[in-house]
């Protein structure tokens, strides 16, 4: 028995011109459940300097979007893709994975003479 495979159609994009943009400066989760990719984005607002005697910064909930594998996988490509190009330019360095390494040991002491 053959098995059919399905296309996905060619799909055309178009723009929609008042769609708002959110402004987000952190990610407080990032979750797969087996089925979709959850990621919660925030915003943090600083309170006004000298205006209450709670100086404590706030993050508030900004969007959350929920992705398929397929769209997970597509936004993990083009990051790393921007990522790779803002290290190019200088604005961004890899920084070392896993545990930093150890200090250099010490010189040994000379012995003395005597």
């Amino acid at each position: 028995m053959a098995v059919q495979q399905h296309q996905q159609p060619q799909a055309r994009f178009i723009d929609l011109p008042h769609l708002p943009e959110t402004f987000a400066d952190s990610i407080r989760t990032m979750t797969w459940d087996g089925l979709t990719v959850r990621i919660e984005f925030c915003v943090t607002r600083y309170p006004d300097s000298g205006s209450s005697t709670d100086t404590r910064a706030r993050r508030y909930p900004v969007c959350r979007m929920v992705l398929t594998p397929a769209a997970a996988a597509d936004l993990s490509n083009r990051l790393q893709q921007t990522m790779a190009a803002l290290m190019r330019a200088g604005i961004v360095t890899q920084k070392p994975v896993g545990p930093a390494p150890p200090p250099p040991a010490p010189p040994p002491e000379p012995e003395s003479i005597g």
